[in-house]
């Protein structure tokens, strides 16, 4: 069974092809992806791979958040191939992406929107705190983020900065965070899709309005 994943949602961008526990070929790239890019990159796997968008079976899209051209790109690319191939497919949203990859099981996600604002979700013991992505100001998390706690994800330059500064004290006295590291996520991918859950309907991007 052949699927087809991509996530341009994040700073560091991937497409692969994935058979089973087997990752047949894969691009990787910093760059923005466009519209005519992704396309192009994904006929790119299936040549390297020897098939053709006949022999799919699955697509996996993470879907948000991120840029609003990058999601919108994205799921237009992934919709027009479950409708014209009428594949499976599942929408991925990146925290829980990146909780595939992450170490320890307590952990943050923090994801900047703007500059004043980030999407937090907690896991582990932290999930109980925000089960679920959540919008909060800056001021916010730095205020309730708990002592010691790990994290993943992308934020700005300055809101690292201020984050650091608070865990060291400027606002946050004898508090202390540290980023966690991400597993490989060439060998975690196979067994991450396989437990997706697919189905043929079509994806909508997901941009944090509502939550």
């Amino acid at each position: 069974m052949y699927c087809l994943f991509f996530n341009i949602a994040s700073h560091h961008k991937s497409l692969a092809l994935v058979q089973g526990d087997e990752i047949l070929t894969i691009h990787e790239t910093d760059e923005r992806v466009s519209e005519q890019d992704i396309v192009s990159l994904g006929e790119q796997l299936l040549t390297e791979a020897g098939i053709d968008y006949a022999d799919l079976n699955r697509l996996a899209c993470v879907v948000g958040p991120g840029g609003f051209t990058s999601l919108r790109i994205a799921v237009s690319y992934a919709n027009t191939l479950i409708h014209q191939l009428q594949l499976e497919a599942t929408g991925i949203h990146l925290s829980d992406f990146l909780h595939a990859q992450v170490e320890q099981e307590d952990h943050l996600w923090l994801h900047a929107t703007k500059r004043t604002a980030v999407f937090v979700r907690g896991f582990g013991k932290y999930a109980e705190l925000w089960p679920e992505p959540i919008l909060l100001t800056l001021d916010e998390l730095l205020d309730q983020i708990p002592e010691g706690a790990f994290w993943c994800g992308e934020l700005l330059e300055d809101q690292l900065e201020q984050l650091r500064n608070s865990v060291a004290g400027i606002r946050l006295p004898g508090r202390q965070t540290g980023y966690s590291e991400l597993k490989d996520m060439q060998k975690i991918l196979p067994a991450f899709l396989q437990n997706q859950n697919y189905t043929p309907e079509l994806l909508s991007p997901w941009y944090g309005r509502g939550w």
